[in-house]
């Protein structure tokens, strides 16, 4: 168990040497090997990335650049509206985002400026971001508007688009969509709703069929699935219901007595975090795969 934060933990990343979480305190970055802290920032964050020596982070409206050998922190971008994900690309020529409005924004990383004008984004606020591993052009987001959006970032192009709606609950939980992740190969993507359900994609795009191709739900959580994270083949998945999914064959429930707001996983362990009763909880937990 990591202790050190003294409010609410929203977000981790790890790179395997360096992990980075977020609080409504302060961010700290630990040392893999020793589990000390090396650095903190006394700044909210709503996401931070780790990138070899470089820490990109938003903070409410802003994303900014941070070299985590010095103390130098640079202002990248300000949004109109609360950046609420982004995503480095796998060759680090772009950062991508979206923000409380809907909108979608890919950043040139070599002049911080929009590299496309995205007419279109989310109706309602857009919350996820990511990235297609080993597609240099497409990126898929998600929103409070129940849609999950792939989109040719090249062209700032809608390639197709799927709607949670159709395969919601009768419960006062709408399928918001609350997370998404890619597995390493990029072929599968997962997504996390406001109702509880899990959705897994395959079989779509790259010449396939467009979203929502093959498409598997899976129902194991009570309530909203605010976090996701692949480790090879294997998906993780967390909620403010408190449990910790691991879909193997068959699925593995660990039950947690706090709410769950991130995940990461190294080689070795799974982290953890999110909202707990009282300050003394604020911590990370630490769990063997």
């Amino acid at each position: 168990m990591l202790v050190g934060h003294t409010g609410a933990i929203n977000y981790l990343d790890n790179d395997d040497h360096q992990l980075i979480s977020c609080g409504n305190d302060c961010a700290m970055l630990w040392d893999m090997n020793t589990l000390q802290v090396t650095k903190r920032i006394d700044r909210v964050m709503n996401q931070a990335k780790l990138n070899g020596s470089n820490l990109y982070f938003a903070s409410d409206n802003e994303l900014f650049l941070c070299d985590v050998r010095t103390d130098a922190i640079q202002s990248i971008y300000t949004a109109t509206e609360d950046v609420n994900e982004f995503d480095v690309h796998y060759n680090s020529k772009f950062v991508g985002f979206v923000d409380d409005d809907g909108k979608v924004t890919v950043l040139d990383n070599r002049t911080y400026k929009p590299f496309k004008n995205f007419k279109n984004g989310h109706s309602n606020i857009a919350s996820c971001f990511k990235f297609r591993p080993t597609s240099p052009w497409q990126c898929i987001t998600g929103g409070f508007d129940c849609f999950i959006k792939s989109w040719d970032f090249s062209r700032a192009a809608l390639q197709s688009e799927y709607s949670a709606i159709s395969i919601a609950s009768d419960t006062f939980n709408p399928p918001f969509i609350y997370s998404i992740a890619f597995d390493r190969t990029g072929n599968k993507l997962a997504a996390g709703l406001g109702d509880g359900k899990l959705c897994i994609f395959t079989e779509f795009g790259r010449g396939k069929p467009k979203l929502p191709g093959n498409l598997e739900i899976l129902e194991k959580h009570s309530w909203s699935i605010s976090g996701l994270a692949f480790d090879n083949d294997i998906l993780y998945s967390i909620g403010i219901d408190k449990k910790l999914i691991k879909w193997d064959r068959e699925p593995i429930i660990t039950a947690l007595d706090f709410k769950l707001n991130c995940i990461t996983i190294s080689s070795a362990k799974i982290f953890v975090a999110g909202t707990a009763d009282s300050k003394s909880q604020f911590n990370i937990h630490i769990i063997d795969k």
